[in-house]
């Protein structure tokens, strides 16, 4: 099979994967909703807590492993896995326990702390842990076995977890126990069940080993990436927290619901983006800088048209999909949709650049850009958010991620991999036409469809992106009898 049939297919089983567990998510968020606006601002907040967590113990090694286990030797690959994954969950327990400590101390903190939601929160705080445990075993067998090339098993791991999650989280609702603490533990139990599973599918089972100079070695290449991680954590989910700081739990729900529609194109075109780091690495380190850079630039490419088309699709339908997918309750949230959806975008693209930029050996370039970003999606959030509320929120991490993309696209230019600089201004200047077609309130609703159409036609005829482009795509995901053999 050839490079560029398995890397098409090898995406699209990722990102296929990965669009049914969220769209499992958006059926898990209504039927969460169904809770009060406090409890569901409380289960947002315990996931959020729990990512950070996530994120904050993994030191960087769920973006590192598919590079450092991919350019493993093949006798390595099963020793490198296991003890990272020793030495990681040992370290998870550890946290853990912390948490757990903290939560014990909570007469003490309710006597410092004189906020009533704080206090509220506290109060389901014995619940975290079970969250970020099995949530990060999920995420760091999965970035194994993207280095291993075991995408369809992995698809398949994904799939079954979300399924399990709805099936668990359905059944409470129905038989009317559902409780903002009977649907965080069948949460947990999802995130336990998709760990067994991938672990299940690692090649080679060996008894992990507590070998603290193979985990060093990995955490060693990969901290840049670990403060990278974070950084973006901040200004991607950190709003969802002064949201509640400024307007308060309720508002929170509201918000944080609605990202959830973003996150679903944002996890879908990340996950068609997977075998993308491994292949543009193996081609930088073989010296092949024209392949690398096409392999960039189509990719880039394609996959803007594609969150672009979607979100302009989303626009025109926004107030059914929130009532769908939620309840009028959440309807608050349709002026910022689209600003979310963009920015989702600008930010997936900045994930490219990034990826190529750690493939150059330049991942503190993508740090410094970060930690100026998150810097910047705080201060526009603080400025923002008390004059125009949530449309502010909007607002400040569609300019956060206009800066991202910007600056880490520059960067990867700089590097000597040349972008498609034609295409990709013209792809902006169409998209910002479009969206701002789409999301003024001067027209109607179904109006919104002039800047869908503009776009579909847009593209082809500025030659961004050709039909003989898109059946080749297609082409190659269908399988041939050589494949199939």
């Amino acid at each position: 099979m050839s490079r560029k049939r398995l890397l098409i297919q090898s995406a699209f089983l990722s990102g296929g994967s990965i669009f049914v567990a969220m769209a499992a998510m958006l059926v898990v968020g209504k039927l969460v909703t169904t809770l009060p606006p406090m409890a569901v601002g409380l289960f947002v907040l315990l996931l959020l807590w729990s990512d950070f967590f996530n994120i904050a113990s993994s030191f960087g090694l769920t973006v590192a492993l598919p590079k450092l286990v991919a350019a493993a030797p093949e006798e390595e690959k099963a020793r490198l896995t296991h003890d990272v994954l020793g030495v990681q969950t040992v370290l998870l327990l550890v946290v853990a326990l912390l948490v757990m400590a903290f939560y014990v101390a909570l007469p003490l903190q309710a006597v410092l702390i004189n906020k009533p939601d704080v206090a509220v929160f506290m109060e389901v705080l014995w619940l975290l842990p079970l969250l970020f445990i099995g949530g990060a075993l999920r995420d760091m067998l999965m970035a194994m076995l993207a280095g291993l090339g075991r995408y369809a098993g992995r698809a398949g791991g994904i799939i079954v977890a979300a399924l399990a999650q709805v099936l668990l989280i359905l059944v409470l609702v129905l038989v009317r126990q559902a409780t903002l603490t009977s649907i965080t533990l069948a949460t947990a139990a999802s995130y336990a069940l998709a760990a067994a599973w991938l672990y299940a599918l690692l090649p080679e089972k060996r008894v992990p080993r507590l070998s603290i100079t193979q985990y060093r070695s990995a955490v060693a290449f990969s901290w840049p990436l670990h403060a990278n991680s974070l950084l973006t954590f901040v200004y991607q989910r950190f709003d969802t927290m002064l949201v509640t700081a400024m307007l308060g739990i309720s508002a929170a729900a509201v918000y944080d619901m609605a990202k959830r529609i973003p996150a679903l194109l944002s996890r879908v075109l990340g996950a068609f983006l997977v075998p993308f780091l491994p292949n543009v690495a193996e081609l930088i380190a073989q010296e092949d800088r024209e392949r690398a850079r096409h392999l960039l630039n189509r990719a880039l490419i394609l996959t803007s048209c594609l969150g672009y088309l979607v979100t302009l699709a989303t626009v025109v339908v926004q107030e059914p999909l929130l009532l769908l997918l939620f309840n009028k309750d959440y309807l608050a949230a349709a002026p910022v949709l689209g600003l979310l959806l963009t920015a989702t975008c600008l930010g997936v693209q900045a994930g490219i650049m990034g990826q190529t930029l750690i493939a150059l050996g330049r991942p503190k370039w993508v740090t410094v850009v970060n930690i100026f970003v998150a810097v910047l999606s705080i201060v526009l959030n603080l400025l923002l958010l008390p004059h125009w509320g949530l449309f502010g929120a909007g607002v400040a991490v569609l300019g956060a991620m206009i800066v991202s993309s910007g600056a880490q696209a520059w960067l990867v230019h700089r590097e000597g991999l040349s972008l498609p600089v034609r295409d990709y201004l013209l792809l902006q200047g169409l998209m910002a036409l479009c969206l701002a077609l789409s999301t003024t309130d001067l027209i109607p609703p179904y109006a919104r469809l002039t800047g869908l159409a503009l776009f579909v036609v847009g593209v082809p005829f500025l030659s961004i992106v050709g039909w003989q482009e898109v059946r080749g795509v297609v082409a190659a995901l269908v399988p041939t009898r050589r494949a199939q053999s």
